[in-house]
């Protein structure tokens, strides 16, 4: 059989390795001295056969070996996309290293099978067990009235509950805090449903975050799979009442556009277990939308107040992201400033300057377009004596463990959610600030200064770029080529054609130590970067 390269193929050098891209989108592979002898005979006018025999019949090599090796080479591009009518693309995604989290995700009850025994009480102060929810059809909703996403969604929940009596379905909210603050979620203060408050029994929702419902029949047994989200909540109601729930969304005030809120829940369901409870959500006006903020105190709010400037208080803000601040005066100055997006923390540090300048950046790459003069990486920076090196991105999935475990190391990370790069000067750029605030909020807690084991935070500058870790396969450890390195590296570019990025990246790949990383846990992962 004769076998074609697709027309959209090129390559490109680096250095004296060449690797082949596909299109403007890849994917890219790097070509040993074998497949790059091979790579221009799969024009579609030479079979498999007689490719091998060319090479055998030029290098003097066996015959048997060459085939096997040119099959393998073709099966190979053949999985990527590379080659017309051999092979389809590998529809399963490489495997994402920030899956491996020291976390056991929490575990739903089956469709078919009753709730555990449960013990709650109602707003009077009265024992309320969950047998006691059986005679009808009940949504049983998993609430905080410290979630953002909760107090979002409240207001409609309110607005749908007639529909959901209408429907024979009794609407129960499972929560956590006391009758009043639940109350005070609902305006006028009347909850749309029955409100039991958990105790110190067992939770039926078993460690997952808020808002989640569960469906149950008139028996307490679980007749849908559980759904979790902001989002998830209200579609299940739209289903039970008939009510399609995107028109009846409440139409956002003219001109006013919300960012969308990362994730739709609150609490550990969604990552390690975050116990800081939001005392409620501020709303800012940033460029053409708003974003949503939820704050840990009175005296959080009114510092991000200070640092953005007070816009409004608006109810349809999701909580885009968090902010917990603690002061030596209240008490409280062991405990960590936090940023969080979703339920994920982002930035643990005893500084409250680090916290709101790390605020300030995300929402900067939020609400800005990309620096055209540099590459974005989908990578996690961090620097060292001044040195700066790409890791593997998301690593922030296990910040509360890696961080002090880099800082033994002297390895600091940068609070960015990409990493920027200037090829051409082979540094890392970590800007500035864009979002309009108050700098003087910042100087008032800018102290670079050790905290225990914390390091410094990395502030804004340009670093020189030395070493690029790429997470690999366990058997595939150790330095890579440059040319290796930017086939793996390509994926990782952000808002570029795979073209473009390739050309900028070589000059980088030529002059930076690259190496294949493999690692399952933080501590792995430390090791491996010696």
């Amino acid at each position: 059989m004769t076998v074609r390269r697709k027309f959209n193929t090129e390559t490109l050098s680096v250095g004296s390795e060449v690797i082949a891209l596909l299109g403007t989108q890849g994917p890219s592979i790097s070509l040993n001295r074998s497949a790059a002898v091979v790579w221009p005979l799969l024009d579609g006018e030479s079979t498999i056969a007689e490719i091998s025999e060319d090479i055998a019949d030029v290098t003097g090599a066996d015959l048997a070996t060459v085939q096997r090796d040119v099959l393998d080479f073709v099966e190979q591009l053949g999985a990527l996309g590379f080659l017309d009518g051999f092979g389809e693309p590998d529809p399963t995604p490489p495997p994402d290293h920030a899956d491996f989290v020291e976390w056991t995700p929490p575990t739903g009850t089956d469709v078919g099978d009753p709730l555990p025994a449960t013990t709650f009480t109602d707003l009077d102060g009265h024992v309320v067990g969950s047998t006691e929810l059986s005679g009808n059809r009940t949504l049983l909703v998993n609430w905080s009235p410290h979630c953002g996403f909760c107090t979002v969604i409240a207001s409609g929940l309110a607005h749908l509950a007639p529909s959901l009596v209408d429907a024979n379905v009794d609407l129960v909210f499972v929560a956590i805090g006391d009758a009043d603050t639940n109350r005070a979620v609902f305006a006028p203060g009347d909850v749309p449903g029955r409100m039991l408050l958990k105790t110190d029994g067992a939770d039926p929702f078993n460690g997952f975050g808020t808002p989640a419902a569960y469906l149950l029949d008139a028996d307490g047994t679980v007749t849908r799979p559980l759904v979790v989200g902001a989002d998830q909540v209200p579609r299940l109601i739209g289903e039970l009442t008939g009510i399609d729930i995107d028109a009846a969304q409440k139409d956002a005030p003219e001109g006013v556009v919300y960012l969308p809120p990362v994730g739709g829940a609150c609490g550990p369901g969604a990552s390690p277990a975050n116990s800081t409870q939001w005392a409620g959500t501020r709303a800012y006006l940033l460029t053409d939308q708003t974003v949503g903020v939820a704050y840990s105190s009175d005296e959080t709010a009114e510092l991000l107040d200070r640092l953005i400037g007070f816009e409004k208080s608006d109810e349809a803000a999701g909580a885009n992201y968090s902010v917990a601040t603690y002061s030596q005066s209240n008490g409280r100055g062991r405990e960590l400033n936090l940023l969080v997006r979703g339920s994920q923390q982002l930035v643990r540090s005893r500084s409250v300057g680090r916290v709101l300048r790390a605020l300030l950046t995300y929402l900067s790459a939020d609400f800005t377009p990309l620096d055209p003069s540099l590459v974005h990486v989908n990578a996690t920076a961090a620097v060292r004596d001044g040195e700066a090196m790409l890791l593997p991105p998301n690593l922030v999935w296990w910040i509360k463990e890696l961080q002090p475990r880099l800082a033994r190391k002297g390895i600091s990370l940068v609070d960015a959610p990409f990493a920027s790069v200037d090829p051409e000067r082979r540094t890392l750029v970590v800007p500035p600030p864009v979002i309009p605030h108050d700098a003087s909020v910042l100087a008032e807690f800018d102290d670079t200064s050790r905290g225990g084991s914390e390091l410094p935070p990395v502030l804004s500058g340009s670093y020189p770029l030395t070493a690029w870790h790429l997470a690999s396969e366990e058997a595939r450890q150790g330095p890579v080529s440059p040319g290796l390195a930017l086939a793996s590296a390509l994926p990782l570019v952000i808002g570029r054609d795979i073209r473009e990025a390739a050309e900028l990246l070589v000059p980088l790949m030529t002059e930076i130590v690259s190496t294949a990383i493999y690692f399952q846990t933080p501590a792995d992962l430390v090791a491996a970067l010696g």
